[in-house]
């Protein structure tokens, strides 16, 4: 998993552009990629909030969990996350198995949310979910918001006071087909702004393993798109 946020992940700053349509720089958007990733580190929550804090640089955070069900789990979440609060500009949840009808049962103190809907007939394994601080204005994108049993998404938009910016969270079923999953959101992510956009997400392969045929796929249809990773380190032992 050294290329995507996959489980717990999470990423911060303001150097959001990592598409850039003029091939003359691409050298330079290489290298601000590889610069994020040599960076990449692990850190326990109150480094995290520590770092933050005490970053004026950091003006937008974002931070991706499998929750692996909001029944069970989202209590615990908030309490775990507490010190975070106000912190995180974008959360991202996958595995909510929570219907958007029901969202309201869990709420995040100044954040809201959005939820997609989940498989039908399917009460585990499903669900995903954008909480944006309320200091954002944010907008639910229909077009690129889907349910299908091999690819969920959800996708906001936040209006800033000078660009937009594209947040998506995924999760891919294992039990799905990894081949329909692939056509699915190389579909998916040609449909989304060439920039200042950001995917995180359970996407259930194993991006250590380089020599997996799916895993080569995946990111070869990232890197096609002109989308570069945030993340280097393991996310899930």
């Amino acid at each position: 998993k050294q290329w995507y946020q996959r489980r717990v992940a999470i990423t911060a700053g303001d150097s959001d552009k990592h598409y850039n349509i003029d091939i003359t720089d691409i050298v330079s958007t290489a290298n601000q990629a590889s610069t994020i990733l040599e960076n990449c580190s692990t850190l326990t929550i109150t480094e995290l909030q520590s770092q933050i804090s005490n970053n004026t640089e950091i003006n937008f955070s974002t931070c991706f969990l499998n929750i692996d069900g909001n029944k069970s789990n989202f209590d615990s979440f908030v309490a775990e996350f507490s010190p975070l609060q106000d912190t995180l500009s974008v959360i991202g949840l996958a595995e909510t198995n929570i219907e958007p009808s029901l969202q309201n049962l869990y709420p995040l103190t100044n954040y809201i949310s959005f939820y997609q809907d989940i498989q039908p007939n399917k009460h585990k394994g499903t669900g995903v979910a954008l909480y944006i601080h309320k200091s954002f204005n944010a907008t639910k994108n229909s077009a690129t918001s889907q349910t299908s049993p091999n690819l969920e998404a959800i996708s906001v938009t936040i209006e800033l006071s000078k660009k937009s910016i594209t947040i998506v969270c995924m999760y891919r079923p294992p039990n799905g087909s990894t081949n329909e999953f692939l056509e699915e959101f190389q579909l998916l992510i040609k449909q989304l702004p060439p920039q200042n956009t950001y995917i995180m997400g359970d996407f259930n392969l194993d991006l250590l393993n380089s020599n997996d045929k799916n895993t080569s796929k995946f990111e070869e249809m990232f890197l096609s798109q002109g989308l570069s990773p945030l993340i280097s380190t393991a996310t899930l032992r």
